[in-house]
């Protein structure tokens, strides 16, 4: 992908200014021109409205000035990207992270058991961008039976849609295992040390919380230890 996208102005599109989202940015910017352009996601209707909004007036007067569109994540901030470069015939990319591609209903995760805008959205996105770059092979296809051996929940690119247009790319994201590494000189004790963050029930069940404090009560020769950051959830 660096060989394609080299010399190239860039228009890099996301939701959160996370560690591995600001890595790509560094990485691109080495060989390319690129332009950051942060989505304001939130639950509040008239707020995503206008931020599509704002997005669709941005592109409508920058468009030209780009090659590729950039985007973490398909969702609501990836549906116009990807329509203006079907239009102006740019390279559209969005990296496929998980959520985007997944419906766990007990656990009301994923943009497959979202209202049906938000489906429609992430539909058209992964069908029609150039290029899908999802961060594990796991993400293109697969079927989950942990949850429940007996109905098995479809996931992945292609439970989105068997019409994909662009190419599929798997694509990890990056991070340096020389450094996590054991050090056998530090005498440890028999314990589990545990942190998440985490401000509601879906996420506390997401993360498997509730079950590690079932192991917990099981295992009481090992100490375990919880840092949440809410109190109410342990």
């Amino acid at each position: 992908m660096n060989s394609k996208l080299s010399s190239k102005n860039i228009l890099f599109i996301y939701l959160f200014p996370s560690t591995f989202v600001l890595r790509d940015f560094d990485i691109l910017s080495k060989s390319n021109n690129v332009v950051k352009y942060e989505f304001k996601a939130s639950k509040n209707k008239i707020k995503i409205l206008t931020s599509l909004i704002k997005q669709f007036f941005y592109l409508l007067l920058n468009i030209k000035r780009f090659d590729v569109l950039y985007i973490w994540f398909s969702d609501y901030h990836s549906f116009i990207p990807v329509i203006f470069a079907k239009l102006f015939n740019i390279k559209s990319i969005i990296i496929i992270g998980g959520f985007d591609v997944t419906g766990i209903s007990y656990l009301n995760y994923g943009i497959k058991v979202s209202n049906k805008i938000r489906i429609f959205f992430n539909k058209y996105s992964i069908i029609n961008a150039k290029y899908l770059l999802p961060v594990h092979k796991s993400l293109i296809k697969n079927t989950n039976t942990y949850i429940d051996p007996l109905t098995p929940i479809f996931n992945g690119i292609y439970s989105i849609s068997d019409e994909i247009k662009g190419r599929i790319i798997e694509l990890p994201t990056g991070y340096d295992y020389n450094f996590w590494k054991r050090n056998y000189e530090i005498n440890r004790t028999n314990s589990v040390f545990c942190i998440a963050s985490i401000d509601n029930f879906r996420t506390f069940n997401l993360k498997g919380g509730d079950l590690l404090i079932d192991v917990a009560k099981l295992l009481l020769d090992i100490e375990f230890h919880f840092l949440w950051n809410k109190e109410k959830f342990y």
